[in-house]
């Protein structure tokens, strides 16, 4: 199964901002992922009706013409979703692979989770009884439970695991059957590297009551799909930047190292703010060293992430998260600085 050509158009630097605000919380005692967060529901066109938020009962009463309506919305379920990335040689592959632990407290069975990407994925990975879909009107994967058993999702303390796909840092094209015209159509994917990415989570709610037919205004808009979801932030792949200049790509490239690094911290995968300082200093040094033309000052930083990289991770000071992220794309860019002409 493969999808394809889902293509990054979000100016870096403006998701980066709007990363660091959706993320932005207290310094973490250890490095470790935070539990997706509830939205704020909007109910559109409501034309008279009135709709209430019941706390004690995390539901919403929609009054309109004398009869009541109870709305469960999908974000009383709470989870932390925890994302691993492996490469394969000589392929340039990268295999995605995500856990979602439904918490203790957590009022509401999982049932469906979503991963939205860029460019192209393969090998998509469901476990029995789960089923793999792609959104249509966004580049996005979701996993649901389907299932002949009275009880559907996961409960409290359960995880949903087995659940990922591939992707690779080449790019490449695809040929698809157009079933129209019986020929085909080529489309073409960039290549790309583990970055962040939005994540979501439904719970398993009750069905809408309403007293009769006409309780509900009949355009009253309830919250769409990925509305009525609690969201978060996981690794995914993310387009790489045109190649078209080799010192402008490696530029956009510590440019976004340098926004993961904020990310990271901000979401609970990186421990200290010693380490996002520390490999910030290192990824300015490499920078410096591509504008003053000097290779080798900027391999000598980069390998220098690396090396810290590591150490941090067997000191149990980042996440896998934090790891891929940091890693993969310092990877990248290290070997494209030593083997690529940079003028």
């Amino acid at each position: 199964m493969s999808l394809c050509n889902f293509r990054a158009n979000a100016n870096m630097c403006k998701l980066t901002e709007l990363v660091i605000a959706a993320l932005a919380v207290g310094s973490a005692l250890a490095a470790e992922s935070k539990p997706l967060e509830r939205p704020e529901l909007r109910f559109g066109d409501p034309h008279g009706a009135a709709i209430t938020y019941r706390a004690d009962r995390k539901d919403f009463i929609i009054e309109y013409a004398g009869h009541k309506t109870i709305y469960e919305p999908h974000t009383n379920v709470a989870v932390i979703v925890e994302a691993t990335v492996k490469r394969q040689e000589p392929e340039h592959k990268y295999m995605y692979n995500y856990k979602v632990t439904v918490l203790p407290d957590s009022t509401q069975r999982l049932g469906w989770f979503a991963v939205a990407f860029e460019g192209h994925v393969e090998e998509i990975r469901a476990p029995e009884e789960w089923k793999s879909m792609a959104i249509r009107w966004t580049p996005a994967l979701t996993w649901s439970h389907y299932t002949k058993k009275p009880l559907r999702g996961l409960g409290p303390g359960e995880a949903l695991t087995n659940v990922g796909f591939s992707a690779t840092s080449d790019y490449g094209t695809n040929q698809f059957k157009n079933k129209h015209t019986k020929g085909s159509v080529t489309m073409h994917h960039s290549g790309t590297l583990p970055g962040l990415v939005r994540c979501y989570a439904r719970g398993e709610a009750a069905p809408v009551t309403a007293e009769t037919e006409a309780a509900i205004p009949a355009d009253l808009v309830f919250p769409g799909l990925l509305d009525d979801a609690v969201r978060g932030w996981t690794i995914g792949p993310v387009a790489l930047p045109e190649q078209t200049k080799a010192a402008m790509f490696v530029e956009q490239m510590i440019s976004r190292l340098t926004g993961y690094l904020e990310n990271a911290k901000a979401a609970g995968w990186l421990e200290t703010e010693e380490q996002t300082r520390r490999h910030r200093e290192r990824l300015t040094i490499a920078l410096n060293g591509i504008r003053q033309g000097s290779r080798e000052k900027t391999l000598g930083a980069l390998t220098a992430v690396l090396v810290n990289i590591e150490t941090e991770k067997k000191e149990g000071n980042l996440t896998d998260e934090a790891y891929a992220l940091l890693k993969f794309n310092t990877e990248y860019l290290n070997d494209f600085v030593r083997t690529e002409p940079i003028e």
